[in-house]
């Protein structure tokens, strides 16, 4: 398949006439094997891709495969203009020039056209872009553009005026064929263009292709006989077609004999053969970067001890040979080897250069990479054994080393025996999260080494104050995560008290975690219900990340600050948040980061607020099986819960609750506060079932301190009818919420509005209108409704009333579309004391003659008592009425003798 020739410039021979037009396209002597499947991505289904991107490294047929497609698409496709780049030609004028030059000499243009009769020399004389707009868009008839080796452009301009060319006209569609990966391959251009990309993977022979090639050669061969081939060279298409050449004319034998040998054996001849034909300075430079993945022209200068020009001409060299590929980035150009020989190439590197030059190469090619690459940079410190570059490592990226890249850290720290592991609690604490987040690991392994490393950071100072406070940073986490909620409070304090004391000694390592450490003390707080401290932290966390270049760590702080403000109920801070934290999208290809959760989360519960269930239920969806999720499944669970009590009914979000829990028994319990939360949500969730009784069971022996469980006791109450006992739990929710849980906007409005609804059932209409009214200008303030939907809809509106409030006011009227959850539950009006012991001795007497005796009143005044017991409990008959009043918690049914 070797090239021979382009084809001069002008008319189609005549041998051409019923081919398909096809321009200066490589001509290909001897058989050659067309490859049916790269056809597709040319002549798919409409519509058809714009854009075509060609990448893979020298010697993978890039050229080769599509000189094949030009000359076998359909003869009424569009004609193929071929355009091959020279390294003159990486100028953005030069490059337009020859495109434009080569499409004018395939007089695909008409004669009098624009675009033929255009003058190339004026091209920058104008703005280039809109001439190039106006030039392609003259053509009459859509062309296909092949640019081969597109990788010598070299000016990011062409790239935009590719894309604007593209989304102007519909005249041209270009397919660029490059040895490195484009810029063009990009989640940004594929949104703005139809694309394909094939790439360097794609270009490796199948098996079937191997034997077909074979066969092509050689004749009729077993199927044994590719398979071995193939198993030898890896469908890499050089080696492939060497072994199937083995007959052929002009071929090295022993070149082939090398491959017979295996693909290995054949990989070392070759790069042999390339290190003979190098200069001294290409084959000292090609040596020291094999042992790294990819290099920059002043790092390679740096460990090839070259000066820059010198290293520069070797590049090139290498480049030339295509032994190397390089690839444009935001941080500058970077160089990468051959995929298919890098390994070989480390393997020579390492005989021909001693222990210790290979660990100084790598070890300032951990420095390199750690910038863009640290878990790299930490996998190579780690096999070196230099653990105290490698916790520093750790140190300076320790959010993304847990998240993003959490299975490599673990993976690597596994192989780090415990003993020298526990002489560095940061390494040690990263191994233990990703266990913490793996539901297999068992519960006593998290317990002995978190013992382990407890003991190792306090074996080292007497006074926990004296701690680093990276390392203090790290304990309050993992006693969040053991749900030990006053020591994790205690070095929240303490880590608090650190950062806010200028004597506090500065660690150099822990410049880029400082917003880290925020993050933790911010989501330590909030498990706390401390929602003012904890977004007061999310803010520093984002400010000086933002101030120190982190984009990460940035969005991190304005993913938390929404997530702060939306569990605490400030729904419109949180929307403003939410918008702040999806315009900065430096986490679009870090899903994993704990940032992107915390942003899922709240958009789950600003949702809820809205009642719009089904958004909240898809973000929770997204979150249910996610690993890094399992560090905050309390509040995942609680907002499960929450949107299928607004779209469904209390029965399946308690299920979904008790599966939520269920899924975390073998993790340990989450802190104090969050099992409190968990609690009173499930006897909310009886509660909105009609089921008093279980409420308060539920509730039994609760630690009525924390205001959840509080204003839970105050919700049973409230709908038992005890209108005292509902107004006492709601003032002392809401004086814990003024003294303790700033911020808790979601606890104290809904607290107040309990008191409202108790204030009024006791008569006490001015008190309760005042209460209403400052609870309703705080929702209106907050954008908050959901409190709303918690009050029984009857006394709702009696509420309304009372305090007079304007419900034509827009932003009333809006609170006030909330669901009825109380619907199913049935009329909760009180029931007087005298009622009470009627409906206790008609279910012990049986008749109303009897229960009238033993009360000492007519058995008219017994039947009155029933009607307005019917009505109040919404019964229809004596058992009915019974057994509501049992469930709701009102009589207790074991102490009636029947």
């Amino acid at each position: 398949m070797e090239i021979v020739a382009n084809r001069p410039a002008g008319s189609l021979s005549a041998a051409d006439r019923h081919r398909p037009k096809v321009y200066f396209a490589p001509v290909l002597e001897g058989a050659t094997l067309v490859r049916e499947r790269f056809r597709a991505p040319i002549l798919s289904p409409e519509p058809a891709p714009r854009l075509v991107l060609v990448h893979g490294p020298a010697g993978t047929g890039k050229t080769t495969t599509l000189a094949q497609w030009a000359r076998s698409t359909a003869w009424d496709a569009p004609p193929t203009i071929w355009v091959s780049m020279h390294d003159d030609d990486h100028g953005r004028i030069h490059f337009w020039t020859r495109v434009i030059t080569t499409v004018q000499e395939s007089r695909v243009a008409a004669g009098d056209s624009h675009f033929a009769r255009f003058d190339t020399t004026v091209l920058a004389q104008f703005g280039m872009r809109s001439t190039l707009v106006r030039l392609f868009s003259s053509l009459a008839n859509r062309i296909i553009v092949v640019i081969d080796d597109f990788h010598l452009i070299d000016e990011a301009a062409i790239d935009d005026d590719v894309i604007t060319l593209l989304e102007s006209t519909s005249s041209v569609t270009f397919v660029l064929a490059s040895r490195a990966r484009s810029p063009l391959d990009s989640t940004q251009t594929a949104a703005r263009i139809p694309m394909t990309v094939v790439d360097a993977t794609s270009f490796a022979f199948t098996l079937n292709e191997t034997h077909e090639l074979l066969e092509l050669h050689r004749g009729s061969e077993p199927v044994a006989t590719a398979s071995s081939i193939f198993e030898q060279t890896g469908g890499w298409p050089l080696a492939t077609r060497a072994l199937a050449l083995t007959h052929g004319n002009g071929h090295s034998p022993a070149l082939v004999r090398s491959v017979r040998d295996g693909h290995a054996r054949f990989v070392s001849d070759y790069i042999g053969t390339l290190l003979a034909r190098l200069n001294e300075d290409a084959r000292h430079l090609l040596l020291v970067t094999s042992v790294c993945a990819e290099f920059s022209l002043s790092f390679a200068a740096s460990i090839g001890s070259l000066p820059r020009t010198r290293t520069a001409a070797a590049i090139r060299q290498l480049k030339s040979l295509g032994v190397t590929t390089k690839r444009p980035t935001p941080q500058g150009t970077v160089f990468a080897h051959h995929p298919y020989m890098r390994e070989a190439l480390k393997r020579t590197a390492e005989e021909e250069l001693d222990d210790e030059q290979l660990a100084e190469i790598r070890r300032q090619y951990s420095s390199y990479v750690e910038p863009g690459r640290p878990d790299q940079a930490l996998s190579i410190l780690c096999v070196l054994g230099d653990l105290d570059a490698a916790n520093a490592v750790l140190t300076r990226n320790y959010p993304i080393l847990t998240s993003v890249h959490a299975a490599r850290t673990a993976a690597v720290l596994r192989d780090i025996p415990a003993v020298q592991l526990a002489a560095y609690p940061i390494l040690l604490s990263a191994l233990w999260i990703h266990a913490h987040s793996n539901p297999a690991v068992p519960l006593a392994w998290l317990d002995g080494w978190f013992d382990l490393l407890n003991t190792a950071v306090h074996s080292r100072v007497s006074d926990e104050s004296a701690l680093p406070f990276t390392e203090s940073a790290v304990l309050t986490g993992l006693y969040r995560l053991m749900g030990q909620s006053d020591d994790a409070v205690r070095m929240a304090d303490i880590v608090s008290a650190q950062l806010a004391n200028p004597a506090t000694p500065a660690i150099p390592d822990a410049r880029n975690s400082l917003p880290m450490i925020h993050a933790v003390l911010a989501l330590t707080r909030l498990f706390a219900g401390d929602y003012a401290n904890a977004e007061r932290h999310y803010v520093l966390c984002a400010t000086d990340a933002q101030a120190k270049g982190l984009p990460l760590d940035a969005v991190r702080g304005l993913n938390g600050q929404a997530l702060a403000t939306a569990i605490s109920g400030d729904v419109a801070s949180a929307r403003i948040r939410i918008a702040e934290a999806e315009s900065f999208d430096a986490l679009a290809d870090w899903d994993d980061h704990f940032g992107r959760i915390n942003l899922r989360i709240a958009r789950a519960w600003v949702a809820i607020d809205a009642f719009d269930s089904d958004a909240a239920l898809r973000e929770i969806t997204a979150l249910r099986h996610h690993e890094r999720a399992a560090e905050t499944w309390p509040f995942i669970a609680l907002a499960e819960a929450r949107a299928l009590l607004y779209s469904h009914c209390a029965r399946t979000a308690e299920s979904a609750l008790d599966a939520a829990i269920s899924r975390h028994e073998t993790r340990p319990e989450p802190i104090a506060a969050m099992r409190a939360s968990l609690t009173a949500m499930r006897a909310t969730l009886a509660l909105y079932q009609g089921d008093v009784r279980r409420a308060r069971t539920i509730l039994h022996g609760a630690d009525l301190n924390h205001p959840e469980l509080e204003l839970a006791r105050a919700r049973v109450s409230l709908l038992a009818g005890n209108s005292k006992a509902a107004l006492m739990s709601a003032a002392r929710t809401l004086q814990h919420t003024r003294e303790h849980r700033h911020g808790a906007h979601r606890m104290r409005l809904e607290a107040m509005l309990i008191t409202a609804v108790a204030e009024l059932r006791l008569g006490l209409q001015r008190k309760s209108e005042e209460t209403t009214r400052h609870a309703f200008s705080s929702l209106v303030e907050l954008q908050l409704a959901t409190p709303l939907a918690k009050i029984p809809r009857s006394d709702l509106e009696l509420l309304i009333a009372n305090a007079r409030i304007d419900t034509a006011d827009p932003a009333i009227a809006a609170l006030l579309r909330v669901p009825d959850l109380f619907a199913s539950v049935g009329p909760n009006e009180e029931l007087s004391e005298t009622e009470l012991r009627v409906l206790m001795k008609i279910a012990a007497e049986k008749t109303t003659e009897k229960t009238a005796r033993s009360l000492f009143i007519s058995p008219n005044t017994v039947k009155h008592h029933l009607k307005s017991i019917y009505r109040k409990l919404g019964a229809g008959s004596r058992q009915e009425a019974f057994d509501i009043a049992v469930t709701r918690g009102l009589i207790d049914g074991a102490s009636v003798t029947r």
